[in-house]
């Protein structure tokens, strides 16, 4: 079972999304308020995911995702002040070379947009894979790499993995630099914790409305969170943090095209229609379920 929540965790690597370690429901609303040239802005986010098996037998297991994504600006202008959407598919396979070591692909395509004309054109796709091994009971750690091709270009993502216990309530895990965590246990039902997150992310204008020009999202936060178990399975969880870069910009069709690595251009950057980047506060709250290990 442990492996089934790893490999449903590395499904989500591409998009930098919270997928973290066992859980396979997750809801969460975000609400991101900031200034910007003295006006008073913010934008709000609802994602939803869920992830299951398909197939396991001997060494090989495999298993899939769907997930849900909105996100609404508030206040930032007639270029962004638009509701956007995002559904994905994911699908992911394991092999465990041995009782340490295991191997993992993972890809996902879906569709991000305004939703108000759907073609091929607000199709996205990602893959990658990740190796992980495990040196004793407190320490496991991996490598990886995943690919996205978003409506900006194409964005890589390399990754080291680390999962390590320094006691029985300490504990050190996530993906490095993109989503590390450092979590303490309080109690049985309890913890709470710390970790730095990950977003960019693309969506495609209407091609009738806007000529099918895209908006770009890029947001590096720090976030401390409390979760608490409700029952059974179910947890909740509220997390507050700082964003310390958060950027939205808009771009018409014909901009060019680059290669990103992380969230930094590698070539020369597009000149877009209009772009806000300012700091800001990050509140999220959760909705969590997961199975034991």
């Amino acid at each position: 079972m442990k492996q089934l929540f790893c490999l449903l965790s590395g499904l989500m690597i591409p998009y930098c999304s919270y997928a973290q370690d066992k859980e396979l429901l997750h809801i969460s609303w975000q609400y991101a308020p900031f200034r910007y040239q003295d006006t008073a802005m913010h934008t709000q986010s609802l994602q939803l995911r869920a992830g299951f098996p398909l197939y396991h037998k001997g060494r090989h297991l495999l298993a899939g995702t769907v997930s849900y994504r909105n996100i609404y600006f508030h206040g930032l202008g007639k270029e962004l002040d638009m509701p956007l959407h995002g559904v994905g598919l994911g699908l992911a396979w394991l092999y465990r070379v041995d009782e340490k070591h295991s191997l993992s692909m993972f890809s996902q395509t879906g569709v991000f947009s305004d939703m108000k004309d759907l073609s091929g054109e607000d199709m996205r796709i990602g893959l990658g894979f990740r190796y992980s091994a495990r040196h004793s009971e407190r320490l496991r750690y991996g490598f990886g790499l995943a690919y996205a091709r978003q409506f900006f270009g194409n964005q890589v993502v390399p990754f080291l993995e680390i999962d390590y216990r320094f006691t029985e309530r300490l504990r050190l895990y996530g993906q490095i630099p993109v989503r590390p965590r450092l979590e303490y246990t309080l109690s049985s039902r309890a913890k709470m914790g710390a970790g730095l997150q990950m977003d960019v992310s693309s969506y495609r204008l209407s091609a009738s409305a806007d000529a099918s020009g895209w908006i770009k999202t890029t947001q590096w936060a720090m976030q401390g969170y409390y979760q608490h178990r409700l029952s059974g399975r179910w947890q909740v969880q509220g997390s507050a943090g700082l964003i310390f870069r958060q950027q939205f910009e808009r771009y018409a069709d014909d901009s060019p095209h680059n290669w990103t690595l992380f969230s930094i251009p590698l070539g020369d950057r597009p000149a877009a229609v209009q772009s806000v980047q300012q700091r800001g506060l990050l509140l999220q709250i959760s909705l969590l379920y997961s199975l034991p290990e």
